[in-house]
């Protein structure tokens, strides 16, 4: 199922959109569900003009027990999930394979890398995750690798899933202590993980080779490291890094 919507679209209306779709009479079977919010009228990007949805809004969705695919799209919004809404989303659609969140504007995000973990842990169907995940924390990173690694991540069954998996991560900022903490995680965690994407970009210093890099410059290479060290990890396998 597809739903557009245009024009501007309040949170209040978009509940009731999902709401409606949570309640159709297919809504135990239907496997796949793209919605997209354009919000025409929002031509500013001032942060108290955008469609600010909080978990709530995508509540009623969780009926949907068997979807394989939820795509959603917005052209000037900010999705407010966080780990609690990421392991409700699991819980509901143990089935998903693929999950996408899209926002034009760039947003820092709430959900943390213990939320992609108990995503994986739940959905073991799981091949494709975009997101904006939050900056990465030192102090949790060093609780969910000790967790990790002791077996006590969570209750029941391990993360193990063999899919292979992509995982976009959006614009997270990283510290570079923590670079081969995350890659340790998402190895132990997340064995099938062929690509990691982030939307950081290198920016070449043509002559000025001699000024300090930039912040942007700098995630980029803190990134990529990310998947340098999954890679070395594995012997050289071919996991991608974009």
């Amino acid at each position: 199922m597809t739903v557009q919507g245009g024009t501007t679209v309040t949170p209040a209306e978009f509940t009731t959109l999902t709401t409606t779709i949570g309640s159709i009479p297919s809504h135990a079977t239907l496997e796949r569900l793209a919605l997209t919010i354009t919000n025409f009228t929002r031509i500013t990007f001032e942060l108290d003009t955008l469609l600010t949805l909080p978990p709530s809004a995508f509540k009623p969705l969780y009926a949907l027990s068997r979807l394989r695919n939820f795509e959603f799209q917005c052209t000037h919004g900010v999705v407010l999930l966080d780990d609690v809404a990421f392991t409700q989303m699991a819980r509901a659609w143990p089935d998903l394979e693929d999950l996408s969140l899209k926002c034009r504007r760039p947003h820092v995000g709430r959900v943390t890398l213990a939320g992609v973990l108990e995503l994986a842990r739940r959905c073991r169907s799981l091949k494709s995750v975009r997101i904006a995940l939050a900056d990465v924390d030192h102090g949790q990173c060093a609780s969910l690798l000790a967790r990790l690694k002791s077996g006590s991540l969570s209750a029941g069954a391990p993360v193990t899933s063999q899919h292979a998996i992509t995982l976009d991560v959006g614009r997270p900022s990283i510290g570079e202590e923590d670079v081969s903490t995350v890659a340790e995680i998402l190895t132990r965690a997340i064995p099938g993980l062929t690509a990691l994407r982030h939307h950081w970009s290198y920016v070449s210093r043509g002559s000025n080779r001699n000024r300090p890099p930039s912040h942007e410059e700098m995630m980029t290479h803190r990134w990529d490291a990310v998947m340098r060290c999954i890679v070395a990890a594995r012997g050289g396998g071919l996991p991608s890094v974009y």
